[in-house]
Order: structure tokens, then sequence, then C-alpha cells
């Protein structure tokens, strides 16, 4: 073979006998090439005999010998029994190789933020990864009820002028099979009854549903280029991307609500509770009992109103950021805490002890939750002089913050906020700044405990 050839032939020419073998998946055995009346290729190989054994969907094993009848019943037998068991080996070395390409790029799939980007992804890699140099994705328009292109590989792209969009009115293969919900495979496009354009360059197409959201389609120039076993490929990826279609409506979706609900609570919430508690302000200084009374129940309201809302954007903050963490002093946390919160409870005592200096790998939003935990102290605490006190120290079971106050100490079933994070944060008064708490910790992998015997202790303590 080699001395023969500079490097191995590739038979590009389809009315051959080697591509008669492939595409029927066929044996040929030539016993005598001048008797041969079939086409050989023009390879300049001095042939005698020849035996040319299909391997499924692969290719084909060529034996050749440059005398006549070089070969027998048994080197026949053998050589199909080789080409069987290379088959096999092959089959399952495509399919190993093609479904880790899969799932390598659905991977990649799931970081796109638009269903372009994913087709995009997915597009890119086709060509290369299952050898399906024209592919094209499809998208279902419920409002025009259509199948709208989403995007095509580098060779349909130049292949196609303007890719068309299907509907039921044509009775297109790929509207029918997407209304089907099953799997099509064409022999030779341009000759199938339904086809969109009967004058199209593909001939062998496959077309797979992606669930309800489109259809996923490859194409060839030539006849019957497709097999069960590269639907098979296709429909696990076409799965695979129905999924992720979900999984970006999901993100659009979110991503949209949070911007209408911060809209809501920056915008119309606050903006008009501003002028609301002016007005009642304005009521209590000129009314007497026991109108003056309504009037400071209305202020009261509005405030706790503006705390919720405050609370909302708070929650939502901690909850975008929750894989971002950043290494901070224990110590300077605390100490900014308490800077900001002491002025807001000129009648509390708030005591502050550094006993460490350790620093932690913690969420972003630490700061926020310890100021919470302060504020609690203060806001439910009845004593005559409300007290609180924040050490930091180093415990055995690592680095801990300690919120100490002389309140009554807190109530159980404020507490179950920490056990259900659900929408019970909003059920009591500080609930939501108990669910922010939690959350909080909960990402910076620390523990959080409460002891109510005496009043009320808050412990966070961070990993070693």
């Amino acid at each position: 073979m080699r001395e023969q050839f500079n490097e191995p032939p590739r038979y590009t020419v389809r009315d051959t006998v080697i591509w008669d073998a492939y595409e029927a998946r066929t044996p040929v055995r030539i016993d005598d090439t001048e008797d041969f009346e079939g086409t050989l290729p023009d390879d300049g190989a001095p042939a005698g005999s020849t035996i040319i054994l299909p391997l499924g969907v692969h290719g084909v094993l060529i034996t050749s010998a440059v005398k006549p009848d070089a070969f027998g019943d048994q080197e026949w037998h053998l050589l199909r029994l080789l080409s069987q068991l290379v088959t096999v080996a092959l089959d399952r070395s495509t399919t190993r190789n093609r479904l880790a390409g899969v799932q390598r790029e659905i991977s990649e799939a799931f970081q796109a933020e638009t269903h372009e980007e994913m087709a995009e992804t997915v597009l890119d890699a086709i060509p290369a990864l299952l050898d399906f140099p024209i592919a094209g994705v499809w998208r279902y328009r419920p409002a025009r009820d259509v199948l709208e292109p989403l995007g095509m590989t580098e060779d349909a792209t130049e292949l196609f002028d303007a890719p068309p969009t299907f509907s039921e009115d044509d009775k297109s293969i790929a509207w029918q099979t997407f209304e089907s919900g099953s799997t099509t495979i064409v022999s030779d496009a341009s000759q199938h009854p339904e086809a969109y354009n009967p004058e199209t360059p593909i001939r062998g197409e496959i077309i797979v549903p992606i669930g309800d959201y489109g259809v996923l389609t490859a194409g060839s120039t030539y006849e019957d280029s497709f097999t069960q076993f590269d639907a098979e490929i296709l429909e696990i990826l076409a799965a695979n991307l129905e999924v992720v279609a979900e999984v970006i409506d999901s993100r659009q979706d979110v991503a949209l609500l949070e911007q209408v609900i911060a809209r809501i609570l920056r915008h119309n919430v606050r903006n008009k509770l501003t002028p609301i508690r002016g007005y009642a302000n304005t009521i209590v200084e000129q009314l007497d009992q026991p109108l003056k009374s309504h009037a400071e129940a209305i202020v009261e309201n509005c405030n706790e109103l503006a705390r919720t809302a405050e609370h909302a954007r708070e929650m939502r903050t901690v909850i975008r950021a929750r894989d971002e963490m950043t290494t901070t002093s224990l110590a300077k946390a605390v100490r900014a805490v308490a800077e900001t919160v002491d002025p807001e409870f000129p009648d509390g005592e708030l005591l502050v002890n550094i006993d460490a200096t350790t620093r932690v790998t913690a969420h972003t939003q630490l700061t926020t939750a310890l100021r919470h935990l302060v504020r609690n102290g203060f806001d439910h605490n009845d004593s005559e002089q409300p007290r609180v006190v924040v050490t930091v120290e180093d415990g055995d079971a690592g680095p801990t913050v300690e919120i100490a106050d002389n309140g009554p100490g807190i109530d159980a079933h404020e507490l179950d906020v920490i056990d259900r994070h659900g929408e019970s944060a909003l059920e009591h008064g500080s609930g939501a700044g108990l669910w922010i708490i939690d959350r909080v910790i909960e990402y910076s992998e620390a523990r959080l405990s409460f002891e109510t015997t005496d009043g009320t202790t808050a412990r966070i303590t961070f990993p070693q």
C-alpha cells in the first residue's frame, strides 16, 4: 500500500464499484479485474483481484492483490468476519465520541443567554462533531404558527440564499415532522412528494423534532446519506436542546421579573410612600387625639411598608449574588456594621468586643446579614435600656461572631423562617430580615444558631 501510494487514496467519484458497495452495504469480490463489467476507480493501483467490504456508515475495507484469483473462499470469509468486527468497533467508538461531544456542546449551550446563541453554539460544532456540514435549527413561533429559521451551519448558509419559513399551509416535510413529533429520514428530498422546494439541491435529509420548540435538520447533496444511527444521535441532541431552550426562557422570564420588581420597589412603592408619610406627619402635628393617633398609625405603616420594600430589594440582591464570595476581616465587618446601626438607636447601648482579627471567606452581603442581626437586637427589645453586645472570637469550631441582646427572646415562630426558607419569610415582622440572614450564612457555608433562654443570642460560626 505505501509503495503504491504516497498517501491513502480518496474515492470521490460515486459511480464506481467502491461507492456501490458502500451505499448498498453489500460485499464485493472481484476475482479478475480484467473481466469485471462494473466501474473500477482510477487510483493507479495495478490490482488483479479485489475485495471490497462495507463498514456500515463508516466506509469500506479494501483488500487487493496484483494477481487475479488471489483470494480463495477462506480469505473471503475471514475478511468478511474482520469487516464485521471492525464495524462493531467503529460503531462503539463513534457512538462514544459523538455522545461525549453532544454532552460537551450541550454544556456550552447552557451558557447561552439567547436562543440564537444556543443555536449558534450547537451548529458551529455539528459539522466536525457529527460530520453533518449542512444543518439548521427552526423555531416554532405560535403567534404566527410558523417554523422560523433560527440558525444554520456555514455550508448551509452558502447553499441557501434565504432559508425558508415553514407553515401548515405548505405541508412541508419539516412541518409534518414537527406536527407528528417523529423523526423523518428522507432518501432524496427532491423526489419527495412533500418537498418544500422540488428544485432543492438537498438529496438526503434527516429532520428531528425538538419537542414543541421546533426542528433540527441535517442535509446532504447525496442520496441516502443518513441512517437510523444518525437519527438516534440527533434525537439525543434535540432532546437536550429543548431543555436548554426552556432554561433560557426561564432565565429571561426571571430577569424580566427582577427588572419589573426592582422598578416597582424602587420607584412606585418608595416614591409614593414619601409624600404619604409627609402628609401624615403634617396631620400628626396639627391634630389632637384621637385623630392624631390615626395619623401616627399611618406613618408607622408607611415606615413598615418602606422597610418591607427595602428587605425585598436586599433579598433580590442576595439571591442574584449567591455564588459571589469575598475574603474579609470579621473585625472590620463588625465595626462597619456598628458604625451604621449605633446612631439609629440613641436610647440603646451597642458594645463591640473584638477578641480576634480573623479573616474569613464569606458571601459579599455578610455585612447586610450582620446589620439585620444587630438591628433585631434593638427592634424587638422592650428593656428600659436595650443593649446589644457583639463579640468576635476564634472558637474551637472556627471563627465566631456572637450577637447577644437583653430583650425578651425571639419567638419560636419567627425562627421557623430559617427552616422553611419560603414565603413564610414575609409572615412576621422580622421574617424577611431572618430570611436574608439565613441565606447569607448558608451561602457562606457557615453555621447559624440561636439561644433564647436569656434574651437572644445569635451565633455565626465560619469554617476553619
